[in-house]
């Protein structure tokens, strides 16, 4: 085998890439706006604030990262008596929580941490069918401010609706 047979076979290769290609016809890409809506748009947004959320999977005895994002209290804007708490994960969007604010809801601290909560839902449709499922969630924020800012607007939502 001799060495220039390498050489040459090399520099027919290098040839090809040295071909400019242009993925480009010329014209700038154009694309139809496209309306995007997530539901929130029939809503007044009463608190958002950022968290990550848990939820206690009862099978396996222990808490299950649901996702961190923005938690928001939404009021209904045919409703304003009506509200609802929604949590999507951040980047992707996909919903973590999702239930109605509910009379007899109560916001409890968790034992160990002054910045985690835990309250439970009667029926959460964060999951992809009709029908509501019962959780336990807890959530975390990054200061006990933003938790006690949470909790006084929480407390302000269900509180309110024990007398109606």
């Amino acid at each position: 085998m001799d060495i220039h047979d390498d050489d040459d076979n090399h520099n027919e290769d290098a040839g090809l890439n040295d071909e400019e290609l242009s993925p480009n016809d010329g014209g700038a890409a154009k694309f139809a706006p496209v309306e995007v809506t997530s539901g929130e748009e029939n809503f007044i947004p009463v608190h958002v604030v950022s968290a990550k959320l848990l939820r206690f999977d009862e099978g396996e005895n222990q808490w299950k990262e649901r996702g961190q994002g923005d938690a928001k209290i939404l009021q209904f804007k045919d409703k304003p008596n009506r509200h609802l708490f929604i949590m999507r994960r951040a980047q992707i969007g996909k919903l973590a929580a999702q239930h109605e604010l509910v009379a007899g809801i109560e916001l409890k601290p968790h034992p160990s941490s002054d910045k985690c909560f835990i309250w439970s839902a009667l029926a959460d449709y964060s999951d992809e069918d009709d029908e509501g499922h019962p959780e336990t969630f807890c959530i975390r924020f990054s200061t006990k401010e933003l938790a006690d800012e949470f909790k006084k607007q929480f407390d302000a939502v269900t509180k309110a609706k024990v007398g109606k």
